[in-house]
């Protein structure tokens, strides 16, 4: 898979330029940097809790926290991040990570069944032609991995970036992401042995 950048150009200008404009209250800026980001923020939430609604609501919650840091009145030009991608990516995660936290602890006060029982299921399921969808049965798999986990396989494995590029926006060493990358993938083998080469 070939490699994306950290931060892909846009068709109308760059990130870190609609960031800057969006800081002086430009609306227009910022819907076309939400424009931009939404669909590829959308997918590492999706994968991260495997819930599409929810992974909505995560984007939108990142989204406005954006919007509200950049336009602060005291905040001035320390409010814009240089790597608009690595921030929004390490915001999404960050949210989806506080997402888990809030699915455990409501979990744990209704104590009653596993909050999604769907994600128990040891075999995947068929669609009516007898197929697994290995996207779909990937991202439920996924979904269920160590918190800490998840982050860098989504973004290596899923999201296209290298090593190094996933290591900015987890604020991790180069070395850590390629050991939690192979630790995915083992238990990934593990639990779903006819799974494709990632």
């Amino acid at each position: 898979m070939a490699k994306r950048p950290l931060d892909p150009p846009g068709p109308v200008t760059d990130s870190l330029t609609l960031a800057t404009k969006s800081a002086t209250g430009d609306k227009a800026a910022y819907g076309a940097l939400m424009r931009h980001w939404q669909q590829p923020l959308w997918r590492i939430a999706k994968r991260y809790t495997g819930d599409a609604g929810e992974s909505e609501d995560i984007v939108q919650e990142v989204f406005v926290a954006f919007w509200r840091t950049l336009t602060k009145p005291e905040s001035g030009d320390s409010s814009i991040p240089r790597d608009v991608g690595a921030f929004l990516r390490r915001a999404t995660l960050n949210a989806c990570r506080d997402w888990s936290r809030r699915r455990a602890v409501r979990a744990f006060f209704f104590a009653a069944i596993p909050f999604d029982p769907a994600r128990d299921q040891a075999t995947p399921q068929l669609d009516p032609n007898g197929q697994t969808n290995d996207l779909e049965t990937l991202e439920l798999l996924i979904a269920q991995l160590p918190t800490g986990l998840k982050g860098p396989l989504i973004l290596c494995a899923l999201e296209g970036l290298g090593q190094k590029e996933a290591a900015v926006v987890l604020g991790l060493s180069q070395k850590a992401v390629e050991a939690r990358v192979a630790r995915a993938k083992q238990m990934l083998r593990k639990n779903w042995p006819i799974a494709p080469t990632m």
